[in-house]
């Protein structure tokens, strides 16, 4: 009897360790996800909407993440945006009719989270002409709003993309993304394309050089002329302007639906030894560990793309898996691999290593259409994935910073006059201090609740000091005005 109870304690014991370290094959909490863009099918009509869903649901995932902006346009019933020409009927409403069917679980139905993946920033691409009887794209009513490299060029790769540090640009963005948050159920919005081009000059960044960006630049940093690609300034101000607008729109999201989830697919190209020399954040200017530590996005979720069967990239697969791990700030990481570069047998062997890291919330799976290299079969990547590893259905793990909230948010603008925002003014609260935006945005997170004094300042214009108080899980709103 002795020898049957510690046998007993054994097996359990080893069931917990495996479960908790990721070796166990039936996981219940862990993000099942799919990619799903918006070049192949899966949602461009009524019966691709049904397809896509009972699929998800026939092999177990529980997230989508659904390509709603390719360039500037709208899979949705936008109010600011034009609507995607390639959708059938053109009234019908993709990202509305997926909510519906991913949200409905009657009959014992899975609930699927449903993402709203955004691309951001780009807004013309090579082969894919902005239709000039559409005035609602903003190529159309602000081409002046069009980034340039360091030699005036505007277009990359057939490709053209809106200027991260234009004032305008991080408010049309804001408002794209809050008129999903308000008139959709939407469990999240996910960021792509989150970066800079990758236009390179000696090894440093050459994008971004539109002339209202060099001017902010100058005057922020005491600086005159057009910076080199290489000056570390400039890239501290180019890294600045992708965190500024994750800032904001994360603040004013938390505002109106504070349980909808703001992600990015973030950037993991070759190699990794040092974060701060990979392509990431030299190539790109992405900097998301920097991210996950201000807490400005509550899901990393990587497009770790990299081929099983090539020994050097297996190992770089690892590489990032585990800095994500080690990187989350108490959010979530989530490993995106790339089915479409992989055998069906690759990809299993990615998804299993994935879990096994410290620190790793789940798998999302690029993409719904690109399942295998060649593709020969794309259903039987479902149907292995289901049989060795998604046998039962699994939830997504809780954001306990949101359904159990311990700190708050204060969001702003700081304004000089009723007709001017302050950009580089100084906030200070607590132990924080943050800057303002080009918009004269401020935002302060993981504030503990109580009342506290906030002082805005600028030199020249002044200071001024007020109340606020913060409560948990709240977004507390104050303007502040410096003098003229």
């Amino acid at each position: 009897m002795k020898k049957t109870k510690v046998g007993a304690a054994v097996v359990v014991c080893f069931l917990l360790t495996s479960i908790s370290l990721g070796f166990w094959p039936f996981k219940s909490v862990e993000y099942r996800g799919l990619w799903v863009d918006a070049f192949g099918p899966g949602f461009h009509t009524p019966a691709e909407v049904e397809a896509l869903v009972q699929t998800a649901r026939d092999h177990n995932y529980n997230a989508l993440f659904v390509e709603v902006r390719k360039m500037c346009d709208a899979y949705y019933t936008s109010h600011i945006e034009p609507k995607a020409t390639d959708i059938t009927p053109s009234n019908f409403d993709p990202l509305g009719y997926l909510i519906d069917l991913c949200h409905n679980t009657s009959g014992g139905k899975q609930y699927i989270e449903v993402h709203a993946w955004l691309v951001v920033y780009r807004a013309k691409i090579k082969g894919y002409d902005i239709p000039q009887w559409e005035p609602k794209h903003i190529l159309l009513r602000h081409p002046e709003w069009l980034s340039k490299d360091y030699e005036g060029k505007n277009e990359y790769n057939g490709r053209q993309y809106l200027d991260q540090a234009i004032p305008e640009v991080i408010d049309y963005t804001t408002d794209v993304v809050m008129d999903i948050v308000k008139y959709y159920e939407v469990d999240g919005i996910q960021f792509d394309y989150i970066r800079y081009a990758e236009v390179m000059v000696d090894r440093a960044n050459a994008w971004g050089y539109h002339p209202i960006a060099i001017q902010r630049f100058n005057r922020l940093y005491n600086r005159t002329g057009i910076p080199e690609p290489d000056s570390a300034e400039w890239g501290v101000f180019r890294r600045q302007q992708l965190a500024d607008l994750l800032r904001k729109v994360y603040a004013n999201i938390k505002a109106l639906k504070p349980r909808v989830k703001l992600s990015a697919a973030t950037i993991t190209w070759g190699g990794l030894d040092n974060f701060k020399t990979s392509a990431s954040y030299v190539n790109t200017l992405q900097d998301w560990v920097g991210w996950m530590d201000g807490h400005l996005l509550d899901l990393n979720c990587l497009m770790n793309y990299k081929r099983d069967h090539n020994e050097e990239q297996k190992a770089q697969y690892l590489d990032w898996a585990r800095l994500a791990g080690e990187t989350k700030s108490d959010r979530h990481a989530i490993i995106g691999h790339g089915a479409f570069m992989n055998s069906i047998e690759g990809s299993i062997a990615q998804i299993k290593a994935a879990r096994k890291i410290r620190g790793i919330d789940g798998v999302l799976t690029y993409c719904y259409t690109g399942t295998n290299q060649g593709v020969t079969d794309p259903e039987a990547f479902f149907r292995t994935v289901k049989k060795k590893l998604f046998k039962r259905k699994a939830k997504v793990p809780k954001a306990k910073w949101l359904t159990k909230p311990q700190v708050g948010i204060v969001m702003g603008t700081v304004s000089a006059g009723a007709e001017r925002v302050v950009d580089g003014a100084a906030v200070e609260i607590g132990a924080q201090r943050v800057m303002t935006d080009g918009t004269g945005f401020y935002a302060v997170f993981d504030l503990e609740p109580g009342r506290y004094q906030i002082r805005a300042s600028m030199p020249g214009l002044g200071t001024v000091e007020d109340v606020v108080t913060i409560e948990a899980g709240k977004v507390a709103k104050l303007n502040m005005g410096l003098k003229r």
